[in-house]
């Protein structure tokens, strides 16, 4: 308790320390600055407990495995400063992330970041490192998201979030879901520096949420939002790499309630082991804008979106199941088997991440596979205590389409350019007499596609398109 009441003075000591050179400053600086500082009370709270040795050892074998020493080493040295020097980490970790942010914009390292923050959050899903503490890995991601914090297009607008890259180089953005939440807290701080009292505190910092939107009237509301905010910030940074104007759809559209009674209603017999051992060998590609199977006839889930894309020589499936209770988003990669899921995060949520891994993954099977149909889903999968029995598959088309610009309604010569768009490789028949070359075949194999001896495979390309102006692009 001593420790505890330690770590609280320590914090409102920074946070006084913070105001007063934050005095006469624009909002939004206060706000990002102010934002900085609690993900550095997070961090130090979060490895207050680990020895110095043992933070440093989990750090060393931490980084070892993600790899990309250009970034592990800057982050580290971040965190190791925060187990020996607290104040010094406090109140620098914002000029730190400033010179980072300055160093990725201009050296233009935004897609090695991205594929940064996804190595490390991998790890934390997969690690069976026993030499690293969870907790580490922890206080790691929450550093690396306050990042993103300061990578915005424009620093601050604090409506949206980084959400990925364009295919031709743009920074992409996404709305923030809830942009002034933390902005209750703030002035109910203030409130107290200035020496208000209050009849009743809680109630007090309560109706400072309404004000802002935000129905809260006891901690747990606080809470379930608090919870809601970090899944779906974790879930839309997970799958930073492999979002462009193509693929922006996969990305949630409406907030997950983390109603884990929803997943639990979900019922399967599907051996997940076989089905990921026979999508080793895929039969066929997915349409180039991806597929909508719905669920016309289920009150729970409604329908799952599955798209396509080559990165890093490897085949990834994108995911966004929407349900009654929101989105769930993710990935799954094809050759080494890792199936990504907001719930994988969590020990204790394992059981339910199966219960979605099996579900997304056999809609997959049904599309790039022949033993696996879709018409006999309901077979091995329930939901709510009813079958999976109307599932109906959409192709979303064999043309990439732009989900992320506004386009406008007529288009002329004035608002086109021409320019170059990346074409997904994909499975194409031969005409009679004729039969794929030895390096299609390898190309294929590689990826996890098994031709029939009528079929080749045409690797990703480049063509030349004709798109909107950038003035014209919303």
């Amino acid at each position: 308790m001593a420790e505890i009441d330690e770590m609280q003075s320590r914090h409102i000591s920074y946070w006084r320390k913070l105001n007063k050179k934050l005095r006469g400053k624009p909002y939004p600086v206060i706000t990002i600055q102010r934002r900085t500082l609690s993900t550095a009370s997070e961090i130090l709270d979060t490895i207050c407990d680990i020895p110095f040795d043992k933070l440093s050892m989990s750090l060393y074998f931490y980084c070892q495995d993600v790899g990309m020493a250009q970034f592990t080493h800057a982050y580290e040295s971040q965190i190791e400063l925060a187990g020996a020097n607290p104040d010094k980490f406090v109140f620098g970790l914002h000029e730190f992330y400033t010179r980072m942010a300055s160093k990725i914009r201009k050296e233009d390292l935004y897609d090695l970041f991205f594929e940064f923050y996804y190595r490390c959050m991998k790890m934390r899903f997969k690690s069976s490192n026993e030499k690293i503490d969870d907790k580490v890995m922890i206080a790691y991601q929450n550093l690396l998201i306050q990042q993103l914090e300061y990578m915005r297009p424009s620093k601050f607008d604090l409506n949206v979030f980084v959400a990925g890259r364009k295919t031709t180089g743009e920074v992409m953005t996404r709305p923030d879901q809830f942009p002034t939440f933390d902005a209750a807290m703030y002035e109910f701080n203030d409130a107290i520096e200035q020496g208000q009292r209050f009849k009743d505190a809680e109630e007090y910092l309560y109706s400072l949420y309404r004000k802002h939107g935000y129905d809260i009237n006891n901690e747990t509301d606080q809470l379930v939002i608090v919870m809601q905010d970090k899944a779906h910030t974790t879930t839309c940074c997970t799958l930073l790499p492999f979002i462009n104007e193509y693929t922006y759809d996969i990305l949630p559209q409406t907030v997950f309630s983390n109603n884990t009674k929803l997943i639990m209603d979900i019922l399967h017999q599907v051996d997940v082991s076989a089905l990921k051992n026979a999508l080793k060998k895929r039969k066929r590609t997915l349409p180039m804008a991806g597929v909508s199977i719905n669920f016309s006839e289920n009150p729970s889930v409604n329908y799952i979106i599955l798209k396509e894309i080559l990165y890093d020589n490897a085949v990834y499936m994108l995911y966004r199941l929407n349900t009654s209770d929101g989105d769930l988003s993710g990935l799954y990669e094809t050759k080494d088997q890792f199936f990504s899921s907001i719930l994988s995060s969590s020990e204790s949520h394992q059981y339910l991440s199966d219960r979605i891994e099996a579900l997304v993954l056999y809609c997959y099977a049904s599309q790039v596979l022949r033993d696996y149909p879709l018409s006999e889903i309901g077979k091995y999968i329930s939901v709510c205590g009813t079958e999976l029995l109307s599932a109906s598959c959409y192709s979303q088309g064999e043309r990439l389409r732009n989900v992320y610009d506004r386009v406008p309604t007529t288009l002329n010569k004035e608002n086109l350019e021409v320019g170059e768009a990346s074409i997904q490789g994909y499975i194409r028949k031969l005409p009679a007499g004729h039969k794929a070359s030895e390096e299609a075949r390898e190309l294929a194999e590689s990826l996890g596609y098994d031709l029939e001896a009528n079929e080749t495979y045409v690797r990703p390309f480049i063509k030349q398109v004709f798109r909107l102006k950038e003035k014209d692009r919303g």
